[in-house]
């Protein structure tokens, strides 16, 4: 019985898939970090979670504008 995935057709639509999901998800994960980062940088949450949404941003490597006015 023949293997389908040796198949040159087969092959490379699963291999220009993989490569079609791969970078879709690098640009998906890549826009999430820079929103996260905005909403940091911005205080963009709810008042009264203020003091949960600044710790995690710094655990987590984010900037968090710091002093008058935050």
């Amino acid at each position: 019985m023949r293997n389908i995935f040796a198949s040159a057709p087969v092959a490379f639509i699963s291999t220009t898939l993989l490569a079609l999901a791969t970078i879709g998800t690098g640009a998906v994960v890549s826009s999430l970090d820079a929103a996260t980062a905005r909403q940091c940088a911005n205080h963009l949450w709810p008042a009264d979670a203020h003091a949960t949404h600044v710790e995690w941003c710094q655990a987590n490597g984010y900037q968090v504008k710091l002093g008058p006015g935050f």
